[in-house]
């Protein structure tokens, strides 16, 4: 767990990174949180690098932050998971995994790029109805 000047430190590393193609920022259930500033760090960050292909950015403080990510991670073009969800793969159980709003916008991302997905288990989790309809809307296009 590296909070924000976790992010901002690795962000600014990887920048002009050519060869890390995975990055793994999940945070833990009490862990320190990345937030809306680190997010504005990595969005830099995905916008330049082009080595990336995977980052789980899952259960950190992201609020507005997240639309911000998938936006860079949409313009980088190479990004395939914001969620850390392997290509191809067919299901995915989030079931109970403390999944707020931000990780569903999160989560829109890689739905539209993963066409394989036939099941996502998202019960239990607090996602609202924002995070749903980030869902629904990602939903036509995979």
């Amino acid at each position: 767990d590296i909070g924000d000047e976790g992010a901002v430190a690795i962000s600014a590393a990887l920048e002009n990174n050519t060869t890390l193609t995975e990055l793994n920022l999940q945070a833990r259930f009490r862990g320190v949180k990345i937030s809306a500033t680190g997010a504005q760090a990595i969005a830099k960050m995905l916008a330049v690098n082009r080595a990336l292909n995977s980052i789980n950015l899952l259960k950190n403080d992201l609020g507005g932050g997240a639309a911000t990510i998938v936006a860079a991670a949409k313009q980088n073009g190479k990004i395939k998971t914001l969620c850390g969800i392997d290509e191809g793969k067919d299901k995915v159980d989030f079931w109970n995994q403390g999944l707020e709003a931000p990780d569903a916008v999160l989560l829109s991302f890689d739905l539209e790029f993963n066409r394989a997905l036939t099941s996502l288990d998202l019960y239990g989790n607090g996602i609202g109805a924002g995070g749903a309809e980030a869902i629904a809307a990602a939903l036509p296009q995979s």
